[in-house]
């Protein structure tokens, strides 16, 4: 027989088990706090693709490592009729990397000038002559990310003088990449004010 002892124990934990079980208030109460926070959580991370890039850069960007950029450049202006957006010469070490922006029509690509031992044009002693150059919204986020799948760092992530936080990177099968977030100001806002639309400059200039 069951005592009377024994019932007020069984009585007791019944209750206690109902009162550690949540209601449906507080699980609808919990429910709502969990997709506000994941509505804030995609709010946040559309703002940080937005800020990624500069205003009308491409996602992507090839870069071609090559001996001279000034002179390649040019060349492309007059072999491929492309239109120079932006150069980055003036008072800089002889040593230092030197970029060069060119435009066909929506079209980019940036040619680079290097003294690093593992960049340079086709034909220097195996070094990789071309660099995807690729916005991210968390350049950290994706370095770090990088480092965990095997991939070989080369330098950053850091902040560069042309406005982008970049990280140079090696994959897998030796192909260079460079990962940036624009941070805002400087070269690349000055470059993309020009490079607008995709419209021929003879129609840029018309408009002005």
């Amino acid at each position: 027989m069951t005592t009377a002892v024994e019932t007020m124990h069984e009585t007791a934990h019944e209750t206690s088990t109902e009162s550690d079980t949540p209601s449906r208030k507080e699980r609808r109460r919990a429910a709502k706090a969990a997709a506000k926070l994941q509505r804030k959580l995609a709010k946040a991370e559309k703002k940080a693709w937005k800020r990624a890039r500069p205003k009308k850069s491409p996602w992507v960007t090839p870069i071609l490592w090559v001996s001279d950029a000034k002179a390649y450049s040019e060349w492309c202006v007059r072999a491929f009729g492309f239109e120079i957006i932006f150069s980055d010469e003036g008072d800089k070490p002889t040593d230092a990397t030197r970029m060069w922006a060119l435009r066909h029509r929506r079209g980019h690509i940036m040619v680079g000038q290097t003294k690093s031992p593992e960049l340079g044009a086709p034909g220097e002693g195996g070094k990789a002559s071309v660099t995807q150059y690729v916005y991210v919204a968390d350049v950290d986020e994706l370095a770090s990310r990088a480092a965990g799948a095997g991939a070989r760092v080369l330098f950053g992530p850091k902040d560069e003088h042309w406005g982008d936080r970049c990280v140079g990177i090696t994959d897998s099968q030796g192909h260079s990449w460079m990962f940036a977030t624009h941070k805002g100001g400087c070269m690349a806002d000055e470059a993309c004010d020009q490079a607008d639309g995709g419209e021929e400059p003879a129609a840029r200039q018309a408009k002005a």
